[in-house]
């Protein structure tokens, strides 16, 4: 395979993005958004990536880990913004 074909696609890149996008809305930081996302990448596939372009080396098999660890994230936000809204 080319390193293209084992690279994460677009339209997973730009899922993640959105995922951390509305996880940024809901838990605001002064970190920039990027910075975040290469944390996300450092944590959870254990990889260093380029700073301005985080997603740049991230395999394919690697993006869905990513993915799901963002969905993950974003599903506890919008729990605990839930209970402390009800409580």
């Amino acid at each position: 395979l080319s390193r293209r074909q084992r690279q994460m696609c677009i339209r997973d890149r730009a899922y993640a993005w959105r995922l951390l996008y509305d996880l940024a809305k809901l838990s605001p930081s002064a970190v920039p958004v990027g910075e975040r996302m290469a944390g996300i990448v450092r944590k959870v596939l254990q990889e260093d990536p380029c700073p301005g372009h985080p997603l740049n080396w991230v395999k394919r098999e690697d993006g869905a880990k990513l993915i799901e660890a963002l969905k993950r994230y974003l599903r506890n936000t919008k729990r605990k913004a839930a209970k402390h809204d009800s409580g």
